[in-house]
């Protein structure tokens, strides 16, 4: 089965399998505000199964360093490296009947607006095996970003990537944020994210 092998500066620092799985990702974020200045998560597991759910985290907020390259690669086979930390997820989206969601998102964007951003923004270099890179700049008023490499079982054969950057206004609409980047790739590919902040 294939995995998803990440590098941090040629470095391997996690190999997620998909095998026994029916989601595997991996995510960089960053905001403005925050002291650190990037992280990565790793996660995956069965989803959708009811109570027979299981949530598994490889990576949780692993800092990473401007200029940094982290790759992504969709490898064919391979070891994993790397002991995930199984979590019971049933339940876990479970919320009580008179839960507002859009009440925490307000409250959430109140909070975030009261902080000083300590960064002017962030600048993206995207490149892939098949490609060459394209770079992209954070707008004035857009708070964070986020890239997000997903695997899933119903398209086995291949991962779905994605870099946007979103506002404070977009958290509390609950809306997608702006696209920079949006494509596929196949087995034995890989992806190269490079962060810089102005």
């Amino acid at each position: 089965m294939p995995l998803l092998r990440v590098q941090i500066d040629g470095t391997v620092v996690v190999a997620l399998p998909t095998e026994g799985c029916n989601i595997v990702g991996a995510r960089i974020g960053g905001t403005r505000d925050d002291e650190d200045y990037a992280d990565l998560s790793a996660w995956g597991g069965t989803y959708g199964q009811g109570d027979a759910d299981v949530h598994c985290i490889w990576l949780d907020a692993f800092k990473i360093l401007p200029q940094q390259v982290v790759e992504v690669e969709f490898a064919a086979s391979g070891n994993t490296v790397g002991a995930g930390k199984v979590f019971d997820a049933a339940g876990v989206s479970a919320r009580p009947p008179n839960h507002s969601h859009e009440e925490e998102l307000a409250a959430l964007a109140q909070e975030l607006r009261g902080q000083p951003w300590i960064r002017s923004a962030y600048t993206f270099r995207y490149d892939t095996t098949q490609s060459e890179a394209v770079d992209c700049l954070m707008e004035s008023n857009e708070y964070g970003f986020g890239f997000n490499v997903l695997w899933n079982d119903v398209h086995p054969h291949r991962l779905s990537v994605s870099l946007y950057a979103y506002t404070i206004e977009s958290v509390e609409d609950q809306k997608s944020g702006r696209t920079l980047v949006a494509e596929r790739l196949l087995v034995g590919q890989a992806c190269r994210l490079t962060l810089a902040a102005q």
